[in-house]
C-alpha cells in the first residue's frame, strides 16, 4: 500500500518559501520523492515512505525520527502518515491526536505525531475532521458552514448527486482525492542544482603555481558541469580556507552568462593577482551561486551581419575591466523620467553582482527611441556655466568669444510643485559662426543665462 507522510510546520515564517524549501532539501535523507503543498502560502511538506519504511524498522520509528531531527533544528511540526497526500495532509493539519512520548528529553516540547495504518476508506481517521481538511475553496466551505456541515461524516452523509448539482463536480472531487477513490499525484519539488567543485592540498601550500593549476582545474569542472545543464555563471565566488585565521573570498560578476572556462579562469586570475594569502591554502572551493539559462542563438543567413567579434569581444571586455577595476568603475546612464535635466539620468554598473545583464548588445531600438523627439545635447556639464553677459549676439565661454548665428527657442522646462523649491528654465538651442552648437537656458522669470551642454 502506498504511504505518504505529511509534515505540518507550525512555526514556520510568514510567506517564507525559502524555509521551506530548506526543509524539503533535508527530507531527501528520507525519500527520494518529496513535494510541496502547492498553496498559495505552503506549510508543510510532503514525503513518499511507501518503499523506505523498512529502512528504519517501522513507520513509527521513521516519524520519530524525522521530529526529533527536524526539533533539533528548531521547528515545532505535526506528522501524520497515510495512504493519500490529502489524507495525510488533513491528519497533520487537522487530525493529529496521538502523541509519540519518549524521545524527547524531559520538559522540552513534545509534538503531535500520528500514522494512520487503516485504510483512508475508513471512518475513524478522517469522519470527524473539519471540512477544511478537504482543501475546498472558500465559497464552497462558507455555503456548506451555512447549511449546518461542518465535518466530514455530515458531508459523506448527503446524497451524492444532490452535492454535485449543487456544488458542480469540485466538492466530490476534492472528497474523493482524500479518501483514494481518485488518484492525487504527489506534487514532487527537487532542489536547484548547485554547481561546485572542491580541491583538498595535499600539504597547506603558498605556492602561486600550485593554487592556479588548482584554480583551473576546478574552474574546467565547474564549467563542465553548466555546460551539461545548459546553464551560464553569473557569480563566481571562491572560498580558500588557509592554516590560520578567516577563509578568503574572491568573488567575481559577469556581465553577460557563460559556461566558457577560458574566460572564466582569466577573470579569477585578475583576481588572484592582487590577492595576499595570510597563510598557506588547505583547500579552494568554487560555486557559481547565480547561473541562468544559456542563450543560443541561430546567425541570420541573409541579413545585417554585425562586425567581426564585436558580439563576443564586448562582454568580454566589461567582464575584465569590472574585474580588475571593480563593479562600480564600469558604469552605464540609465535614463529616468525627469523634466530637470541634470537630474535624467544616474549611473549604474554594467556587471550587478549576481544579477541579469543590465542591457542587451543586440538590441535593435537606438538608445532613447522611447523619448519625444526633441532635439537634446549629448553632453551636459556638471554644473550649468554662469554667461554674465547673456546671449546676446555673443557670449564668453572658456577664454573665447563667440558669436551666435542663430538660435532655436525658448523649450520651457519646469518642475512640479512637489519637488519643493520650483525649477523654471527657458532652454535655447544656439549655434555659433564658428558652427558649435550649445544648450542654455535662462532661469525665470528674469533671471541669468547658463550653458549647460554641447550638441556633439
Amino acid at each position: 500500500m502506498k504511504r505518504l507522510l505529511c509534515l505540518w510546520v507550525n512555526n514556520l515564517p510568514e510567506n517564507s518559501i525559502d524555509a521551506l524549501k530548506a526543509i524539503a532539501a533535508w527530507c531527501k535523507h528520507f525519500s527520494p520523492l518529496v513535494g510541496i503543498d502547492p498553496a498559495l502560502f505552503p506549510q508543510s511538506v510532503l514525503l513518499d515512505i511507501t518503499n523506505v519504511v523498512h529502512l528504519f524498522g517501522s513507520e513509527e520509528r521513521l516519524l520519530e525520527k524525522v521530529a526529533d531531527e527536524l526539533r533539533i533544528q528548531g521547528w515545532q511540526l505535526r506528522l501524520a502518515a497515510a495512504s493519500t497526500p490529502g489524507a495525510a495532509w488533513a491528519l497533520a493539519k487537522h487530525g493529529v491526536k496521538e502523541v509519540v512520548r519518549g524521545r524527547w528529553p524531559v520538559g522540552s516540547t513534545q509534538y503531535p505525531v500520528t500514522s494512520n495504518k487503516t485504510s483512508p476508506l475508513s471512518p475513524s481517521p478522517l469522519s470527524s475532521l473539519p471540512i477544511t481538511a478537504l482543501r475546498l475553496p472558500e465559497p464552497i466551505v462558507v455555503l456548506l458552514h451555512s447549511l449546518g456541515v461542518g465535518r466530514i461524516d455530515q458531508l459523506e452523509a448527503l446524497p451524492r448527486r444532490e452535492l454535485t448539482s449543487r456544488f458542480g463536480p469540485e466538492l466530490l472531487d476534492c472528497l474523493d482525492r482524500v479518501t483514494g477513490k481518485l488518484p492525487e499525484p504527489l506534487p514532487a519539488w527537487n532542489p536547484p542544482p548547485r554547481f561546485q567543485a572542491r580541491w583538498s592540498a595535499e600539504f597547506p601550500t603558498t605556492r602561486r603555481e600550485t593554487i592556479e593549476a588548482a584554480l583551473e582545474y576546478l574552474v574546467r569542472r565547474l564549467a563542465a558541469m553548466l555546460t551539461q545543464a545548459d546553464r551560464g555563471a553569473m557569480r563566481l565566488e571562491c572560498l580558500l580556507t588557509c592554516l590560520e585565521g578567516e577563509p578568503l573570498q574572491v568573488v567575481v560578476g559577469l556581465f553577460r552568462p557563460t559556461a566558457w572556462a577560458n574566460h572564466l579562469v582569466q577573470l579569477l586570475q585578475v583576481r588572484f593577482e592582487s590577492l595576499q594569502l595570510p597563510a598557506p591554502v588547505e583547500s579552494i572551493c568554487l560555486e557559481a551561486v547565480a547561473t541562468v539559462p544559456l542563450e543560443l542563438r541561430q546567425r541570420e543567413l541573409f541579413g545585417e551581419e554585425q562586425p567581426r567579434g564585436e558580439v563576443h569581444h564586448l562582454p568580454g571586455l566589461i567582464d575584465r575591466l569590472s574585474t580588475r577595476l571593480g563593479h562600480t568603475s564600469v558604469m552605464r546612464v540609465r535614463l529616468i523620467p525627469d523634466a530637470q535635466p541634470e537630474l535624467a539620468c544616474h549611473y549604474v554598473p554594467l556587471v550587478e553582482r549576481g544579477m541579469r545583464p543590465v542591457i542587451k548588445l543586440a538590441s535593435k531600438s537606438p538608445l532613447g527611441a522611447h523619448l519625444p523627439h526633441i532635439p537634446r545635447p549629448l553632453r551636459l556639464l556638471h554644473q550649468p556655466v554662469r554667461l554674465p553677459n547673456g546671449i546676446e549676439g555673443s557670449f564668453s565661454y572658456a577664454g573665447q568669444q563667440h558669436r551666435v548665428a542663430r538660435h532655436w527657442g525658448p523649450e520651457r522646462i519646469e518642475t512640479g510643485w512637489w519637488r519643493g523649491r520650483t525649477v523654471a528654465r527657458d532652454y535655447y538651442r544656439i549655434e555659433t559662426t564658428a558652427g558649435r552648437r550649445y544648450w542654455v537656458f535662462r532661469r525665470l522669470p528674469t533671471g541669468p543665462c547658463f550653458l549647460h551642454g554641447m550638441f556633439d
